[in-house]
């Protein structure tokens, strides 16, 4: 685990490079350690991160 200072306004992208496969596509966890929330990703996720916590979104400028 590592962890990396992040402000309002921000990107992530999160990259899994077997979240391809078939039989993968929820190989890679994201966990929210504050409320014990879990999602799977397949290759990529990419979030913003706003007041209200992290915002899944397409794309990223």
């Amino acid at each position: 685990m590592q962890t990396v200072p992040v402000k309002e306004g921000d990107y992530l992208e999160f990259t899994h490079i077997e979240g391809d496969a078939v039989k993968e596509k929820t190989r890679a966890t994201l966990t929210n350690l504050e409320n014990n929330k879990n999602e799977t990703i397949g290759k990529s996720a990419r979030y913003q991160v706003t007041k209200e916590g992290l915002k899944k979104v397409e794309k990223m400028p």
